[in-house]
């Protein structure tokens, strides 16, 4: 599916690849659909009591829902340069080695270590993303 999109966005956005106008404006119209169509079904599982709302108290609550929001919005910016001038398979690649990434972080945050299998998966990932992204190449070029 990732592919597909990506071919599929990049072919009919070709033209706009530098414009930082259409940058802003796409992430506008995601910013918009999120408060038009997301916000309601968030409130829609809260009212069938599928998922509770708690709205954020406090100071470091509030500041740390407003540091995720930004995350989310850089996140959201990074995946649309992806697209628009990635190959097809950096986005795919990108989602992939967020996995041992994760990892990593549990593991500098809350001292949590892997057991060996699941090390030796993180590390197959790794080592896939850089044969898909041929980086081993890329890097041997002076």
């Amino acid at each position: 599916g990732y592919t597909l999109y990506q071919v599929l966005f990049r072919w009919v956005f070709r033209h706009l690849k530098h414009d930082a106008t259409f940058l802003a404006y796409f992430g506008s119209w995601i910013s918009l659909w999120h408060l038009l169509l997301i916000l309601p079904l968030v409130y829609l599982a809260d009212l069938c009591q599928v998922e509770h709302l708690e709205v954020p108290k406090g100071f470091m609550a509030i500041l740390a829902t407003a540091v995720s929001a930004c995350i989310a919005s850089t996140v959201n910016v990074l995946y649309l340069c992806i697209v628009m001038w990635g190959s097809p398979m950096l986005l795919p690649s990108t989602n992939a080695i967020s996995v041992p990434l994760t990892m990593l972080l549990d593991f500098v945050v809350h001292r949590k270590t892997p057991s060996s299998t699941e090390f030796v998966g993180q590390m197959l990932i790794v080592f896939a993303v850089i044969i898909i992204l041929q980086l081993h190449t890329r890097a041997a070029i002076p």
